[in-house]
């Protein structure tokens, strides 16, 4: 969930919001881990309304990531929706 629909903005919540989503999933994807760390929901729930993700590490299993792919990540996952994508259609 994005930072600002974790700080419960519903009002807000658009096309950039679902962005940061797909950014989460796909560092899950790539990285076989959680996006976002947490003991419990309260603190995964904290970590997401301040826009805290797990680092994206270079290896996975032995494999390099391919950094534009990261690069795709760390920019849908920007905590600001304005410094994200300006559309997935691209």
């Amino acid at each position: 969930m994005s930072p600002e629909q974790a700080r419960g903005l519903n009002a807000t919540l658009d096309a950039p919001s679902d962005q940061y989503a797909l950014g989460l999933m796909l560092q899950e994807i790539l990285t076989l881990q959680p996006a976002i760390l947490g003991e419990d929901a309260e603190e995964a729930l904290q970590a997401a309304a301040r826009g805290l993700r797990a680092p994206m590490r270079p290896l996975v299993r032995g494999m390099q990531l391919p950094p534009g792919v990261v690069a795709i990540v760390q920019r849908a996952c920007r905590v600001d929706p304005a410094h994200r994508y300006p559309s997935v259609q691209h």
